[in-house]
């Protein structure tokens, strides 16, 4: 018996292989942390890094919708000049009571 076969795309999609530290970084992050606990996503300057790096496009927009979702706030802090830190803020899980 064996493994899965792994194959690599060649259709223009990055390999999930090269944006798994990151991503998935960031993912199991978002599944396990406690609320209040903070994860730097980035640092430098998030609008200009995006365009120049497609990774870091994907891990701006995956913080995006994560706070879209309510599960993070998202908030920079300067680091020196104009590099930022960008830190996601794990918020508490919403609780809905029945009225």
């Amino acid at each position: 018996m064996t493994g899965p076969k792994i194959t690599q795309r060649n259709d223009g999609d990055d390999d999930l292989l090269a944006q798994a530290p990151e991503v998935i970084r960031l993912i199991g992050w978002l599944a396990t942390a406690p609320p209040n606990d903070r994860l730097i996503y980035h640092i430098g300057v998030i609008c200009a890094d995006a365009e120049k790096d497609e990774l870091v496009a994907r891990v701006r927009d995956l913080a995006w919708k994560a706070a879209e979702a309510g599960q993070v706030r998202l908030v920079q802090r300067r680091v020196s000049g104009a590099r930022y830190a960008y830190v996601a803020v794990k918020r508490s899980p919403i609780v809905r009571v029945p009225l």
